[in-house]
């Protein structure tokens, strides 16, 4: 599969998300997503390599760079949104493109 570029796969599994730049506001730096939408962006990029990463993996990796909290959903949006920084979201993603 073709690789997308960082800001791609952050608006396909994330949301609105305008850039991966700080623009130094948190209204505009921080973004509320989902565990899953997170662990599954994880699990594309590295699948878009032609490689393969577990559950386990994954919540190391995503642990590693910030991640606080379960990486399964917990049934609760108290438990399963995360507020992210565009930062964190970035390093993730460069994180799980070089698993």
């Amino acid at each position: 599969m073709a690789q997308l570029s960082n800001i791609e796969y952050a608006k396909t599994f994330l949301g609105d998300i305008e850039t991966l730049q700080t623009r130094h506001s948190d209204s505009l730096d921080f973004y509320n997503v989902h565990v899953l939408a997170v662990v599954s962006m994880v699990k594309r990029i590295v699948a878009d390599r032609g490689e393969t990463i577990s559950d386990l993996q994954v919540s190391v990796l995503l642990h590693n760079h910030g991640w606080e909290g379960e990486t399964v959903p917990q049934l609760s949006d108290r438990l399963d949104f995360h507020d992210m920084s565009i930062w964190q979201i970035s390093k993730i993603i460069k994180a799980a493109r070089e698993f």
